[in-house]
């Protein structure tokens, strides 16, 4: 550090799946609480799944997602950690900024929202834009902010008249960054992580068999499915970018694969092993653990399938390109999507057993 640039000392940088948890965990280390990203991204138990079909002629016709919520000031993996979790948003970009700096003076670093396609190292398709990335703001000099993204090493430098830009911006209508930032502070008492666990798997199971809309949760998946053989007449001549995106949403866009099923089994297995779980306060029961492993089987073939799925995609659009819509394979592609369906469907519901 230097008398013209400030970084937060000391903050630790993990390579990571999935934006959002990635950055979550490395915030969560740097005040005291060191956990892996597959459990932050469990405990916050925000993953589910989400179904999007056009609103106007503009939009691409459909798209899926595999979270049914981001995080917000509610997020229950600070909650069960003891963490207080601060939302602050701004109308203005230099207020937003001023005060961010104001708080990493402060040695606070801080979860930022961040329209994708401002960032120079990413290539959305044209006219494309996610404005939900999250990445951690940990410094700053007289041109450049210092941001952590998941998959780099080393922190990124964006320009701030950029980063302003990059938290202002309202392309995208579905998620856009609003200037909003977040402060975690831990406090002194934190609650057993047993119970935790088994809270964040009620809500992701309500995510996926109680969601408050057809469109979310198991029955938006089957609604995605159902709309499959219909694909050649409803992407029309937007095929290819909508596949192309369908592709990234599963495989590649920060879901650390598989819509996040990789992540979510990840989460499953270390629960099974982690010492809290099995001889700390509150242990589980050996019937619930057996219980989780059994759909841990289940969960990893839900994730080898959507792979599976996002590569016969994405086979279709390298063969076919501008005219891959003649090239789906719709009947493998739906036999796939039940399959899928069939897996989460028991799984959610035997994971719905563990109780508080």
């Amino acid at each position: 550090m230097t008398a013209d640039k400030f970084m937060i000392e000391g903050f630790r940088h993990v390579l990571g799946g999935h934006c959002e948890s990635s950055s979550m965990r490395d915030v969560l280390e740097y005040i005291g609480l060191p956990l892996s990203e597959p459990v932050v991204f469990g405990l916050d138990a925000t993953m589910g799944f989400s179904f999007f079909k056009a609103q106007t002629a503009d939009s691409l016709p459909l798209l899926i997602g595999g979270k049914q919520s981001t995080i917000t000031d509610k997020s229950l993996a600070c909650r069960v950690l003891g963490v207080n979790i601060t939302e602050e948003q701004f109308q203005s970009a230099e207020r937003a900024w001023d005060r961010s700096k104001e708080l990493l003076l402060e040695n606070n670093p801080l979860l930022i929202r961040i329209e994708m396609a401002y960032l120079p190292y990413i290539q959305l398709p044209k006219g494309e834009f996610f404005g939900g990335h999250i990445m951690s703001l940990v410094g700053f000099d007289e041109q450049n902010a210092f941001l952590y993204e998941r998959d780099r090493k080393n922190p990124v430098e964006l320009p701030i008249d950029i980063l302003k830009k990059a938290r202002s911006s309202k392309e995208d209508k579905w998620f856009p960054p609003r200037n909003v930032h977040y402060i975690l502070r831990k406090k002194p008492k934190r609650p057993p992580l047993s119970a935790a666990l088994k809270l964040a798997i009620q809500q992701t199971v309500k995510n996926m068999l109680a969601a408050s809309m057809n469109s979310l949760g198991l029955q938006g998946m089957k609604m995605f499915i159902q709309s499959i053989p219909s694909w050649r007449e409803l992407l029309g001549k937007k095929a290819a970018v909508t596949l192309e995106l369908l592709y990234g949403y599963i495989e590649e866009f920060g879901t650390g694969g598989a819509l996040f099923r990789n992540l979510f089994g990840d989460f499953l297995e270390e629960l099974i092993h982690h010492p809290d779980i099995t001889s700390g306060p509150r242990p589980w029961k050996p019937e619930e653990l057996t219980l989780v492993e059994d759909q841990l089987i289940l969960i990893r073939q839900s994730a080898q399938n959507w792979t599976q799925f996002a590569l016969e995609i994405k086979r279709t659009v390298d063969e076919g390109k501008q005219d891959c819509v003649n090239y789906l394979n719709l009947e493998k592609l739906e036999n796939i999507g039940w399959k899928i369906l069939e897996l989460e469907e028991i799984a959610f519901r035997n994971l719905n057993k563990i109780r508080v």
